[in-house]
């Protein structure tokens, strides 16, 4: 799914926070980081529905998609 939005543009994708540490207690939730080259912030909300998207204007280089 993530391969469809981002495509070739992918650098790397980080698993982070209580998910990523072994036999630590987390919610159900995962936290990946995506390092893309470039951002279509309109394929990504095109691509993604319901969506929150927080896009950092002055670095124009985060995203955060929260998925429900």
């Amino acid at each position: 799914m993530l391969l469809d939005v981002f495509g070739d543009s992918i650098i790397d994708i980080q698993h982070f926070a209580s998910t990523a540490i072994r036999e630590m207690s987390a919610k159900p939730i995962i936290d990946i980081m995506i390092i893309v080259e470039d951002i279509n912030i309109n394929l990504i909300t095109d691509s993604y529905t319901p969506y929150l998207i927080h896009y950092n204007t002055r670095l124009k280089t985060c995203v955060m998609i929260e998925l429900n």
